[in-house]
């Protein structure tokens, strides 16, 4: 269940950059002390949905293993963020 919440945030999170981008770029482009403008469009969105499509592609991962190959397999986090997919073999 973690990993389906985080796929979700991770798309939800890029959405949201992408149309705040959007939304408030006059006022991006207007930061003031000089600030440069914090791109949401390329961070958040591109590295928001790159992460969510591997943690999409984890979640499938994790299905076949469990369902398909009755293997037992877990979610590993790399970094708190990274998700990795681990699968055993069960014992004959």
């Amino acid at each position: 269940a973690t990993l389906f919440r985080l796929t979700f945030v991770s798309f939800v999170a890029a959405i949201l950059s992408w149309i705040a981008d959007i939304l408030l770029c006059r006022e991006l482009q207007a930061l003031p002390l000089g600030m440069p403008y914090p791109q949401l469009h390329a961070l958040g969105w591109h590295f928001g949905t790159c992460l969510g499509l591997l943690q999409l592609f984890c979640l499938m991962l994790l299905h076949q293993h469990c369902v398909r190959d009755g293997l037992e397999a877990s979610v590993r986090y790399r970094a708190g963020l990274v998700p990795l997919v681990v699968a055993t073999a069960h014992e004959p």
